[in-house]
């Protein structure tokens, strides 16, 4: 009997980092405002990026524009050449910012 739990547990774990990018397991409750806003908040909206005073377009200052665009988000995030942010950013995005971005997007980023 014990072999049999262990073996349905391992199952269920690998069923999990099946559903994930790189093994990583996608956190069970991201919220837009409390998780992702902050970080377009504090590097896309900064400087002459995303902001109201940047050059950049579009203007990440809402939920609806941020979901909006999350296609061309994740598009962006995984782009090799020509990434957002642009590898000379102010303030570039930690691998785990980024992830994180990444994982709110693919659970079809919902607002809570």
């Amino acid at each position: 009997m014990k072999n049999v739990i262990a073996l349905l547990m391992l199952l269920f774990l690998l069923l999990l980092t099946s559903f994930s990018d790189k093994g990583s397991v996608i956190p069970a409750s991201i919220v837009f405002e409390r998780d992702i806003y902050p970080i377009f908040q504090t590097k896309c909206n900064q400087g002459e990026c995303h902001g109201d005073k940047g050059k950049a377009f579009p203007k990440y200052t809402s939920y609806g524009i941020i979901k909006g665009k999350s296609r061309k988000i994740a598009y962006r995030l995984n782009k090799e050449k020509d990434p957002m942010p642009p590898a000379d950013a102010d303030l570039p995005l930690t691998s785990e910012e980024r992830q994180l971005i990444l994982d709110w997007i693919a659970s079809g980023a919902p607002r809570d």
